[in-house]
């Protein structure tokens, strides 16, 4: 579902679940439930989405609205 926004983070993710069948990439195999049950994280990489230090964030937006 994030494939066409974020293709790069899709495509990460396949790779971790280890999904290389190129028909499971598709919107119409979604509904298909039987072809994802043995799916199971086969490596563990990166976080795909990084957690945000909320100190960091609100001290950096307090000096963006300062200015």
């Amino acid at each position: 579902l994030i494939n066409p926004g974020l293709d790069e983070t899709a495509a990460t993710m396949f790779k971790q679940l280890g999904i290389e069948d190129k028909n499971l990439m598709t919107w119409e195999t979604l509904k298909q439930d039987a072809e994802y049950k043995d799916i199971k994280v086969v490596e563990k990489g990166e976080p795909i989405f990084v957690r945000l230090e909320m100190e960091k964030e609100i001290e950096f937006l307090k000096n963006e609205m300062a200015k």
